[in-house]
C-alpha cells in the first residue's frame, strides 16, 4: 500500500501561549502525531514549527519550508 507522505505544522504565537496553553506546541506534537501513526496511510516524513510567529500572515519560515516541500512533491497535500 502506497502511504501518503506527511508533514505536521505546529503553530504558536505569542498571542496564543496567553490564551489557549492547552494547546502548547508539545500538545500539538502529541496529538498531530497520534494521528498521523494510528493512520495506515500516512507517513510522517517531517515535521515543521513556527513557534512565536502569528498565523495572520504567511511570513513563517517553518511554513515556507512546507510549502516549498510540498512545490517540490516531497508531500501530498489532501
Amino acid at each position: 500500500m502506497k502511504k501518503f507522505k506527511t508533514c505536521i505544522y505546529l503553530r504558536l504565537s505569542k498571542e496564543d501561549e496567553k490564551n489557549y496553553e492547552s494547546e502548547s506546541i508539545k500538545n500539538q506534537k502529541v496529538m498531530l502525531t497520534e494521528f498521523v501513526n494510528n493512520n495506515n496511510e500516512l507517513e510522517l516524513v517531517s515535521t515543521r514549527i513556527d513557534d512565536g510567529y502569528s498565523g495572520s500572515d504567511f511570513e513563517r519560515p517553518a511554513f515556507k519550508e512546507m510549502i516549498k516541500d510540498i512545490q517540490n512533491k516531497k508531500l501530498i497535500v489532501l
